[in-house]
């Protein structure tokens, strides 16, 4: 709970209740959509972390399997010239 600016539940229990049994909707309003704000929040950094990594790993590949490609070629290359020299 500390995340969330609580660091003793109790107190943080009792003002829960003090705003609820006070019949203070707007507050209890205001602490739900805090709440939910920082949710959010947190929910869209993680997609955001996640598709930096996913889009890193992505683009390690691709230059890998580019550059297994291009040796490939060379070899095939390297090949071709040693069967010509036979000729």
């Amino acid at each position: 709970m500390e995340p969330y600016g609580v660091t003793d539940v109790g107190e943080a229990v009792n003002t829960a209740l003090e705003v609820i049994l006070d019949e203070n909707k707007d507050a209890v309003d205001e602490m739900v959509t805090l709440f939910i704000e920082r949710i959010e929040q947190e929910a869209n950094n993680k997609d955001i972390m996640i598709t930096k990594d996913r889009n890193g790993e992505w683009n390690a590949k691709m230059a890998n399997i580019i550059e297994s490609q291009h040796m490939r070629g060379r070899e095939i290359i390297c090949e071709i010239i040693e069967t010509t020299k036979g000729f």
